[in-house]
């Protein structure tokens, strides 16, 4: 823990060049400091404002000066009256979304965005200016941040990332805010507001750098994760609004300036499944993959073909083939895998229609139910998607289903369960069947491998035959 006065000093040294020093010593209380998040008054938590708008298309209203201010700045409600409103198409538009989104600020503070800035609703002058100038003041920030190891603790820490947001208005102060031993960045986060209004006290600085504390520690508690939200809600924005400009359904994901700044890939990937449900983010060998979900969900649909692919291990010996680099050296081949793409539930869809098409009412579905948890008989997992029964409700045919991006698949990758039951059916005559689902990029509906009888192509492996093994580390 550190002394207030090591904490002050740090502080201070954070406007330790001219123009910094200069723009801190003429801070007030009436300074303006750019903000980006969309909340500016009593509206500070997302589920208030689906609160208001349920309200006001209620009939319920209040003469209160700030009842109406957030909604009306951003184009969610038109006034009608001193003391009365009700909702713009783009204000009905985001009250839908409250069954969904109420308890999900991530979720919902991506659909809001999303709402007003790339539907395209009719907004009035005020609130189309009031948008373009927080974008704006966001695009300024990122500009300022400087890509270093603290980014990361930094944007995912909401009161660390206000403290950011101010200090952008002071030279190099943001950058020095970046560098930060990050034990100090932490007792910055803990300070809390009585500790930043008094943080100075006793010190022989400039009045503007005392109002500025003070001014730090009343905002960033107040709403500080809508800062968050906004920002990685229009990143994602962007990443999608480039997918759809490509005209394709895949890129590698590329982190676009100014976010790039902040954010890198491995950061991003990490966010995406708590803020959308129509782009994902999967990792591939030496980066990662952002693809629409909406276009692999229409794909999944229909099967353009089903083929037979054999499936041949990968044993120890083959792992470190030697590869020309052309210089004379040589060097290790990176192996590539074109499956497991986070694709699985579509890729179970289409395996489980083609299966229905046989086997009718005896396909359980085990994939991505409650079921993956459960014991067989056998003492195993299902360690599969599909699993066909017989009448008697005996397990008569396992399906493991991957899904990939490439046609056909180079590769396939097992976890310990799918290994296990793959054994296990070698073991008592019970076929073990490898489907894999490719949905490409390009081609209107996924084609369908097919690799029977896995469970005969391991029989006979050792350890000594495997690639590698994964260990946790407790």
């Amino acid at each position: 823990m550190f002394s207030t006065q090591v904490l002050a000093q740090v502080f201070i040294e954070l406007f330790d060049d001219p123009q910094a020093r200069d723009q801190a010593r003429s801070y007030h209380t009436y300074t303006h400091i750019n903000a980006f998040n969309l909340a500016t008054t009593s509206l500070r938590h997302i589920g208030k404002w689906y609160d208001r708008l349920q309200d006001i298309d209620n009939g319920l209203h209040n003469p209160h000066s700030n009842y109406y201010s957030d909604p009306e700045t951003v184009g969610l409600i038109s006034r009608t009256g001193a003391t009365s409103a009700v909702l713009t198409s783009a204000g009905r538009e985001f009250l839908d979304t409250a069954t969904l989104y109420y308890n999900d600020p991530q979720r919902a503070e991506y659909a809001l965005n999303d709402i007003l800035y790339y539907r395209g609703h009719s907004l009035s002058n005020r609130a189309a200016r009031l948008l373009r100038t927080k974008r704006g003041y966001l695009n300024e920030f990122l500009r300022q941040c400087r890509l270093t190891p603290n980014a990361e603790m930094i944007l995912n820490n909401d009161r660390l990332l206000v403290i950011a947001e101010m200090l952008s208005s002071f030279g190099s102060a943001l950058e020095r805010f970046l560098l930060c031993d990050p034990s100090h960045l932490l007792a910055f986060r803990d300070l809390g507001e009585d500790g930043f209004k008094s943080l100075l006290d006793g010190r022989s600085v400039h009045q503007g750098y005392k109002t500025l504390a003070r001014r730090i520690g009343g905002d960033y508690t107040r709403a500080s994760v809508r800062r968050r939200n906004y920002l990685i809600s229009h990143l994602f924005l962007e990443l999608r609004a480039q997918l759809r400009a490509s005209g394709g359904q895949v890129l590698p994901l590329v982190i676009p300036y100014p976010f790039a700044n902040l954010v890198t890939p491995a950061m991003a990937a990490r966010a995406a499944p708590l803020f959308m449900d129509d782009i994902r983010v999967y990792p591939e060998v030496g980066g990662y993959m952002v693809f629409l979900e909406e276009a692999a969900a229409t794909q999944a649909a229909s099967v353009t073909s089903v083929q037979s692919l054999t499936l041949i291990p990968r044993r120890g010996l083959t792992r470190r083939r030697q590869v020309s680099s052309g210089t004379g050296v040589r060097r290790q081949a990176v192996g590539q895998y074109t499956v497991d793409a986070p694709l699985a539930v579509e890729a179970e869809d289409v395996a489980e229609q083609i299966l229905r098409a046989t086997h009718g009412n005896l396909v359980w579905r085990v994939g991505h139910t409650s079921a993956e948890t459960l014991t067989l008989g056998d003492g195993l997992l299902p360690g599969a998607d599909i699993i066909i029964l017989d009448n008697g409700g005996i397990p008569v045919r396992f399906i493991e289903v991957k899904s990939s991006r490439t046609d056909p698949p180079s590769s396939i990758r097992l976890t310990g369960a799918e290994y296990a039951r793959a054994i296990r059916c070698g073991l008592d005559g019970v076929p073990y069947d490898i489907y894999v689902v490719c949905f490409v990029e390009g081609q209107p509906a996924p084609s369908v491998w097919v690799g029977s009888d896995f469970e005969q192509a391991i029989a006979g492996l050792t350890i000594e035959d495997l690639l590698s093994m994964e260990f946790g580390i407790a």
